[in-house]
Order: C-alpha cells, then sequence, then structure tokens
C-alpha cells in the first residue's frame, strides 16, 4: 500500500516535469520500439486482411500508449539525478572596478575622435592626398 509520501513524490514527479539525462533515453526508445513494433504489427495485420487503414489503427494505439507511458514524467525516469555545482558568488567590490576599467577605454576613444574631427577642421581640406590617375602611371 502506498503511503501519503509516495503519493507526494509521484504527484511532485509528474507535475514538475523532471526527468534526467537516463530517463529521456529510456523514454526515447521505448517510445520508438513501442510505435514501431505496434506498426509492424498493423502493417502485417492490414496485408493479411487486406486493409491498409487497419495499420494506422496500430500505429494510432502504439502512440497513444507510448505518449501515456512517456510524456509525464514517473518517477523511474528520475533514478539517477545529477549534482550540479553550485555557482560562486560573486563581491561587489569587483563589479564596481571593472565597469570602472571598462569606462576608461571608451573616454580615450571618444577623446582620438574628437582630436581627428578638430584636425580635420583644421586643415580645411589642403592636405587632402591627391588621387592620380591610373593611365598617367602607365605611361
Amino acid at each position: 500500500m502506498p503511503t501519503q509520501e509516495d503519493v507526494v513524490y509521484l504527484k511532485e514527479c509528474i507535475f514538475n516535469g523532471q526527468m534526467d539525462f537516463e530517463g529521456q533515453k529510456r523514454a526515447y526508445y521505448f517510445m520508438l520500439y513501442t510505435i514501431w513494433a505496434f506498426g509492424f504489427v498493423g502493417f502485417t495485420h492490414g496485408f493479411i486482411v487486406q486493409q491498409f487503414v487497419i495499420t494506422y489503427y496500430w500505429i494510432g494505439v502504439g502512440t497513444l500508449i507510448a505518449t501515456v507511458v512517456t510524456l509525464p514524467a514517473w518517477p523511474h525516469f528520475l533514478t539517477n539525478r545529477i549534482a550540479w555545482k553550485e555557482p560562486p558568488e560573486e563581491e561587489q567590490v569587483g563589479d564596481e572596478e571593472e565597469e570602472e576599467e571598462e569606462e576608461k577605454p571608451k573616454k580615450k576613444k571618444k577623446e582620438k575622435k574628437e582630436s581627428k574631427i578638430e584636425d580635420l577642421d583644421e586643415d580645411d581640406g589642403e592636405n587632402k592626398p591627391k588621387k592620380r590617375n591610373k593611365a598617367k602611371k602607365e605611361k
């Protein structure tokens, strides 16, 4: 007779939807083999009575059975839990220093751009490199 703890565990497994990697593998192979087996039986039965629609009925029944067995996360799909590593805690002081370091290069880039713009304004186009005609170079 199942205890109250067993019923609560079953409810948690089904409604949380947790399934480990081995459980996913088992569910996949159960679904695969079930549908193929029902398809084979259905094809054979349909061939004997000469109605292909019977194959569809068998495959439909196999799909429903596979869905009922594999879609909910039954407890037997959660037997190999993975112990996840705890994330490291980050300090607030380190975050502030990183933000300051990120701001410094941005300021330098802005200063370089401003100095280039000022240089162009002062030149007024007098020191622009002249384009040479390729035809003159070939002669």
